[in-house]
């Protein structure tokens, strides 16, 4: 059994709920929750520069390879943070159809980790 909690089987994920009391307790709705003047993004983006920061003084004093690794991912999240927080900005929330669309065009191209 993977540890994926994705199913495909599972007609939760291919059927909208008919009310809230019928979501699945792990499957959040950004729709929901989007408010254009929360700022959780921006705090969001704090946070993982304050984790780059925090790997960069690491990898100055242990430049181990499992060191570098981390702060190489971190980087590459703080760069899709802005990315999306950008497209955001700019056109609004997509909907889970758009950011497939754009997921599986990034993958044909095979630039997942730019």
């Amino acid at each position: 059994m993977p540890n994926s909690r994705y199913d495909p089987s599972d007609s939760r994920y291919w059927e909208e709920p008919e009310s809230n009391e019928d979501l699945d307790p792990g499957y959040y709705y950004a729709e929901d929750h989007y408010d254009e003047d929360d700022d959780s993004m921006n705090t969001l983006i704090e946070k993982q520069a304050e984790i780059i920061q925090t790997l960069q003084a690491k990898a100055l004093e242990d430049p181990s390879p499992q060191t570098i690794a981390s702060l190489t991912a971190a980087t590459l999240a703080l760069k899709n943070l802005l990315e999306i927080k950008q497209v955001v900005d700019r056109d609004g929330l997509p909907t889970v159809e758009e950011l497939v669309g754009i997921l599986a065009d990034r993958n044909k191209k095979g630039d997942r980790n730019d």
